[in-house]
């Protein structure tokens, strides 16, 4: 009988060409998931090792805060001087430490060397409460309830004392901006405006809710004492620029008293004692600094002794000081490929001792 089957359109060398065809795309993909799956299982690799040296460079760094503390306690209890000066052992210099696989780096700072932002909100002292050196306290919070201004409002268009002295700090530090849109007094204001409680402007440069709410981006005043630096990027008139200037020269506590350690402030940054002065020339502040002692003054009164005829303002009555009970430790780790930067805000108390206020994390 004849063979009526047609043949099949895959037959003979067309269908081992398609079976090859197909044996290859199926090797293409199979190629194709495992590369992926095995770079996959690189960047999971990779970022599980990453986390794990960036925790353990964290713990280095807590390990470097517990070390700081236990050498700073030791030191001060053995120091025969009762105030802080750069002469004392903390004051060194960065340490660095060889860890496995980096490096440790610790520095401690006086936080008696910076103005205290908050401290913009201290109140001027009364006529004669200081002259040459003697103490008095300047802050707000310590004015008793049953002082004489007790019962009386202060009129926001009054400047505090702190805010005073941080207007005369602007305007030593940013006589060289010439594009300059605001003035010292005005960011000044500003500052207090967003530090204090009240809702009212300090004056026409002040600003309050009714100022940030009309903002493109609206927002809301602090309307209580400042947590970091940064927050001035935030304010009314501070310009990335103007922060750049006086970054340095400024720190944040959590009071709003004021002081200024003339044992611990470099003689590069004597604007932060001429601010306090009545007559004293930024040269004349600077020379002093420069001729200090290495263990520095033993009394605010030797200072003055060499100032001359420079008397502190009223409103910088208090501010001079040869102690300091605020301290900052920057330390930062490296560990392969993490890093981890910590700043740590210290307080030493009556008996030299050291405690942990607050830490912040990331760039320092």
């Amino acid at each position: 009988m004849p063979n009526n089957r047609r043949p099949s359109p895959i037959s003979g060398p067309n269908q081992s060409g398609v079976i090859l065809v197909t044996v290859l795309i199926v090797v293409a993909v199979v190629s194709v998931l495992a590369t992926q799956m095995f770079y996959d299982k690189n960047i999971n690799h990779r970022r599980t090792a990453n986390i794990v040296d960036a925790d353990r460079a964290y713990e280095y760094v807590l390990g470097a805060e517990d070390l700081a503390i236990g050498l700073l306690d030791e030191a001060f209890r053995q120091e025969d001087s009762k105030g802080v000066n750069l002469g004392q052992a903390w004051a060194k210099g960065p340490l660095v430490f060889p860890i496995e696989g980096g490096n440790l780096t610790g520095e401690v700072r006086d936080l008696g060397s910076c103005f205290n932002l908050n401290s913009v909100l201290a109140e001027a002292t009364a006529p004669g409460g200081q002259s040459n050196g003697e103490q008095v306290d300047t802050a707000l919070e310590d004015r008793g309830p049953g002082g004489p201004e007790a019962d009386q409002p202060r009129d926001p268009f009054t400047p505090l004392g702190g805010q005073k002295i941080f207007a005369r700090l602007l305007e030593s530090l940013l006589v060289e901006l010439e594009d300059l849109q605001t003035t010292p007094e005005a960011l000044a204001a500003a500052l207090r405006d967003w530090a204090d409680e009240d809702i009212d402007p300090a004056g026409p440069d002040g600003a309050e809710d009714l100022y940030y709410l009309g903002l493109e981006r609206p927002y809301r005043t602090g309307n209580t004492l400042l947590a970091d630096e940064s927050e001035l990027l935030t304010i009314k008139g501070f310009t990335p620029e103007i922060y750049s200037k006086i970054r340095d020269y400024v720190c944040v506590l959590p009071e709003t008293a004021g002081q200024i350690n003339i044992n611990t402030v470099a003689p590069e940054q004597a604007e932060l004692v001429w601010m306090l002065m009545e007559s004293a020339t930024l040269d004349t502040v600077r020379q002093v600094l420069s001729s200090r002692p290495e263990q520095g003054f033993a009394t605010t009164a030797d200072f003055f002794a060499r100032i001359g005829e420079g008397q502190l303002s009223n409103e910088g009555s208090g501010w001079l000081v040869i102690d300091s009970p605020w301290f900052q430790l920057d330390s930062n780790a490296i560990v392969g490929r993490g890093r981890a930067q910590l700043k740590t805000l210290l307080k030493k108390n009556s008996k030299h001792e050291f405690q942990v206020v607050a830490r912040h994390t990331g760039d320092i």
